[in-house]
């Protein structure tokens, strides 16, 4: 059993490094000034963002996102605009700061897989949603490793814009 909760992770590649904000633009040019760039920023609401649940109830809320390349992976930096999200109670609770670690999968069968595997591990999904027409997120409070694991796949809508 234990060798099976190692390999949950060796499987899927390190996407991102999650970061909850209240100014995302702002952490974004202060970032951009230690060197981290180029950065690239989406606002996801309806009716791009589908099928929003959090603690397993429908919602509507909106959030903005922005990623940029960091080493051999990136940050992503997330800013609640409305409704219930897991970015709201992450600022209610625990104010700015690290909120998750993210895989990609390359498949659907992948996620669910990766997914299932959290899952059997003491994983609860705590938010998940569709990004446009193809790319689907989840984050799974992995309670006994006291983190939250993004899972995604697909591929992100155009974004909005790049800075610089």
């Amino acid at each position: 059993m234990e060798g099976a909760k190692e390999q949950i992770f060796y499987a899927f590649p390190l996407w991102h490094i999650g970061f909850v904000v209240k100014e995302i633009e702002e952490t974004m040019k202060n970032l951009y000034r230690l060197g981290i760039k180029p950065w690239t920023l989406w606002t996801f609401e309806p009716p791009t963002l589908k099928d929003a649940m959090v603690h397993g109830r429908k919602v509507r809320h909106g959030f903005k996102a922005a990623i940029a390349p960091l080493g051999n992976t990136a940050i992503e930096l997330l800013s609640p605009l409305y409704g219930e999200s897991v970015y709201a109670e992450h600022l209610e609770k625990k104010g700015e700061g690290f909120h998750h670690i993210a895989f990609s999968c390359t498949t659907e069968e992948q996620l669910k897989d990766f997914l299932k595997g959290l899952k059997n591990n003491g994983g609860e999904i705590i938010q998940s949603g569709k990004l446009g027409d193809t790319a689907l997120y989840f984050y799974v409070d992995v309670k006994n490793a006291g983190l939250i694991v993004e899972l995604f796949t697909g591929q992100a809508p155009t974004p909005e814009k790049k800075f610089p």
